[in-house]
């Protein structure tokens, strides 16, 4: 195993060091990713929190609906609200501010 991780380390670094457009190199990594996680969809992207703006280099495997979401405003409202932007630890759901459900006078929750 660790032979097939040192060549899929090898090929990453040729795949980041070559001459190509960054969005080509993109999709060149997804090749060796997927033998270490197999996926049905992948998306790459760069992400500018400050001018809230995101850049997509590469997508596979999402329908049109979903590709047009991932490219919208309310995407990165999400990464926001979920704290995927910041350099920490991203947030968990369960620190959501979301309004609990009140019980029924007479019930405890």
């Amino acid at each position: 195993m660790r032979s097939g991780a040192f060549e899929i380390a090898t090929e990453v670094a040729s795949v980041a060091a070559a001459p190509a457009r960054v969005a080509e190199r993109a999709e060149a990594l997804l090749s060796p990713i997927r033998r270490v996680v197999p996926f049905e969809a992948a998306r790459v992207y760069l992400l500018d929190m400050e001018r809230r703006a995101e850049h997509s280099l590469f997508f596979e495997g999402y329908d049109e609906k979903v590709r047009s979401y991932l490219d919208s405003p309310h995407h990165l409202d999400d990464i926001e609200l979920l704290g995927l932007h910041r350099s920490g630890p991203p947030m968990r759901l369960r620190d959501l501010s979301v309004p609990r459900k009140r019980s029924a006078p007479g019930r405890s929750t």
